[in-house]
């Protein structure tokens, strides 16, 4: 949907939305810590309620304008809000310009909050999800027809998407994307992305990262293992169990959650894993339950 909140500025919802958002943020500040706050979604700082776009709806007449021409002091705080973008605006005049939430946002955070507020475009967060998926599905008409759920962790973007018309979606991910779970009809990628923001002075990156530490020996074992596999209809099989002990006791690591082989390919690792850990540690073939096991985060 090719959607233009200009053409909405000011509406109902809007008068609902900004009133609860400045009432929330108000109730958070009740308590002395300074807030983060995350705008997902946010659009223009300042909309023209004048302007041809606003016109041809006319949504704002019957939402901030009627808030204007109403007297209940439970609007008053957003009341205000609009007032403080329309300089000299009269009393029992009507706005001119409307604020959108990062405008708000900045009126109503304290000094110690104000440092910490990120703004990220959701225009730019769409555009990097369907680059990636299109990458990953080489065919796909709507990109976002094909997610089935995205959720935000201090990884990046976590997308679980059907794949029924995708195979061997591995091969084609990116350095450090990796697969976090997967099922007959569905696969979860972690798209590890740092949001641009908008408006705010710093950017917040998860710290997350260490010297790598690449594990030649553990690594060298993990390809073996690999080696030791063939594929057959996009399934791993052998033809024969090895008859050394030493690739026997590495054979199961070609079955490793990916996202788990890709750390270790990557010098990601926990500290304490190992080749000799991994060897004498019972592992499960459930990917979560290993992640569990082998003390990976998600």
């Amino acid at each position: 949907m090719n959607y233009r909140h200009s053409f909405h500025a000011g509406n109902s919802a809007d008068v609902v939305k900004h009133s609860l958002l400045i009432a929330l943020v108000q109730a958070l500040q009740q308590k002395p810590g300074a807030l983060t706050l995350i705008d997902t979604h946010a659009g223009c700082g300042l909309y023209d309620l004048g302007g041809d776009q606003a016109q041809r709806t006319g949504e704002a007449t019957h939402g901030v304008l009627r808030a204007f021409a109403d007297t209940n002091p439970l609007l008053d705080e957003y009341r205000a809000a609009v007032q403080a973008v329309n300089d000299g605006m009269s009393d029992g005049a009507e706005p001119r310009l409307y604020p959108g939430s990062p405008r708000i946002l900045e009126q109503v955070l304290r000094p110690a909050d104000a440092d910490l507020v990120q703004r990220l475009s959701a225009t730019e967060i769409e555009r990097i999800v369907a680059e990636a998926i299109r990458r990953w599905y080489l065919r796909v008409d709507d990109p976002f027809g094909v997610i089935r759920s995205a959720h935000l962790s201090d990884r990046g973007l976590q997308l679980t998407l059907d794949t029924e018309h995708c195979s061997n979606i591995i091969t084609r991910l990116a350095e450090n994307e990796v697969i976090l779970d997967r099922t007959a009809d569905s696969v979860t990628i972690c798209l590890p992305i740092i949001f641009p923001p908008r408006g705010g002075r710093h950017l917040v990156v998860p710290s997350l990262l260490r010297p790598l530490q690449p594990d030649r020996v553990l690594i060298a074992a993990l390809r073996k293992a690999h080696a030791m596999l063939s594929t057959e209809r996009g399934l791993p099989t052998i033809g024969a169990a090895p008859t050394s002990p030493y690739d026997r006791g590495i054979l199961r690591l070609a079955f490793l959650a990916p996202d788990i082989q890709q750390a270790i390919l990557d010098g990601r690792q926990p500290h304490h894993l190992n080749l000799e850990a991994l060897k004498s540690i019972e592992l499960p073939l459930s990917w979560s339950q290993q992640r569990d096991v082998l003390r990976f985060r998600r």
